[in-house]
């Protein structure tokens, strides 16, 4: 039976498609055809990346999470919605593929979904992506600033963020093979002869490029990745252990903070160890990237922010040593003045498994038995103050790990 769609189902923006028996012409059909797919489209392609390209384990693991779905390969995929913090213009050459960052929205993930967001987001994520917009001033060594403007801390502070890479298809990679029939997008911006499956800077015609800032749904592969620190070496041990830049490394002080820092996250577990919490989440590869805010754009109304607080166990040696203490003091404020009818702010505090709670000395319950930070209201944000420590004999690290959603009331 064929069906007819009359413009009079339609809204103003087909119009202008509109045969003059009321019908809506062929260019019109397409245009609706792809406004439903940016709306609840799973893939820009008949054939979904996530196909082509499973997890790369045992370097890249499935994760599953409260609302993923399993496919063949095996993979788990999931639509999450968020900000785009990271669009590059051109591809990485390496892999060959393309790089994206999204700040989770937390209605979608946690009240949508149902997601425990610890395990949705890593420690890792926190280290590696975050926009870092709270400086702490608990720097690993003078200067660690990275390529990206980023401060490393033993206290990280930003808007959890899932990492993106949507792979390429590149000839030599697939010998004796042909990329998918209705993969036809190529250019030449740092990866010539490579295919993809949809343009990676507009992946929907009837939608704007993406940008930063634009609010998106992304439908694809989530997995874990390794974390990228294994390899430092002497650099990385130098700022570990006494804090500065090894001799000849100037410049590199923040990417080798970094390194530090997730070592330890790490605790000695190997990069491929699933458990491993310096490891992050990502959805790689995107089987579509939607721009779904395209009538006005959609603001956050709640400030959702992640922290990691890490403090060095050490030898101690003589009686009544200690260790060096971390202590995370932030402001958290709605990401708005406040509406006509408010009064104050909520804040609603997420503790994640990774937090070893032994080693909180002063939180929500002063000095011994914490379950929390301590968390302090004010008529416009509330404040959060932690203090970890690790512990001598190179006993525990201090760890702590939390999310915090603050709205107005």
């Amino acid at each position: 039976m064929k069906r007819v769609i009359t413009c009079a189902a339609l809204s103003l923006a087909f119009l202008s498609s509109c045969t003059t028996t009321g019908q809506l012409s062929g260019s019109g059909l397409a245009a609706l055809g792809c406004v439903l797919q940016a709306e609840g489209g799973t893939s820009v392609s008949n054939t979904p990346p996530s196909t082509i390209f499973p997890p790369n384990s045992p370097k890249q693991v499935p994760l599953s999470v409260h609302g993923s779905k399993s496919i063949p390969g095996p993979a788990q995929t999931i639509e999450l919605r968020g900000w785009l913090t990271r669009v590059d213009m051109s591809c990485n050459g390496v892999d060959p593929d393309w790089h994206y960052n999204l700040a989770i929205d937390p209605k979608w993930a946690i009240d949508h979904l149902g997601i425990d967001i610890t395990q949705l987001i890593l420690p890792g994520n926190i280290n590696e992506f975050s926009d870092d917009l709270v400086p702490t001033n608990t720097e690993i060594t003078s200067g660690a600033t990275t390529p990206d403007g980023r401060t490393i801390s033993w206290a990280m502070v930003g808007r959890p963020t899932i990492h993106v890479e949507l792979n390429g298809w590149r000839p030599s990679d697939h010998p004796g093979k042909t990329p998918p029939s209705d993969w036809g997008w190529s250019n030449s911006n740092g990866c010539p002869g490579v295919v993809w499956a949809f343009n990676p800077i507009n992946p929907l015609a009837c939608a704007a490029p993406l940008r930063v800032g634009m609010y998106v749904r992304i439908v694809g592969s989530l997995i874990t990745d390794e974390p990228h620190d294994q390899s430092a070496g002497v650099p990385t041990w130098w700022v570990n252990s006494f804090g500065e830049s090894a001799p000849g490394e100037q410049g590199q002080a923040g990417p080798d903070a970094l390194n530090a820092l997730q070592l330890d996250w790490a605790g000695g577990l190997n990069s491929y160890d699933a458990n491993n919490p310096a490891r992050w989440s990502e959805i790689h590869p995107p089987d579509i990237i939607a721009d779904i805010d395209t009538s006005s754009p959609i603001m956050p109304t709640e400030t959702f922010e992640g922290v990691t607080v890490m403090s060095k166990n050490c030898i101690g040696g003589y009686p009544g040593a200690s260790c060096t203490p971390t202590t995370l003091d932030v402001d958290i404020a709605p990401p708005s003045n406040m509406p006509v009818g408010h009064n104050g702010v909520n804040c609603t505090e997420i503790v994640s498994r990774f937090t070893n709670f032994r080693t909180i000395i002063d939180g929500n319950n002063g000095s011994s038995n914490n379950s929390g930070a301590k968390i302090t209201f004010f008529s416009d944000h509330v404040h959060v103050h932690v203090t970890v420590q690790g512990q001598t004999a190179w006993g525990a690290m201090g760890k702590f790990v939390a999310f915090y959603r603050v709205s107005w009331k």
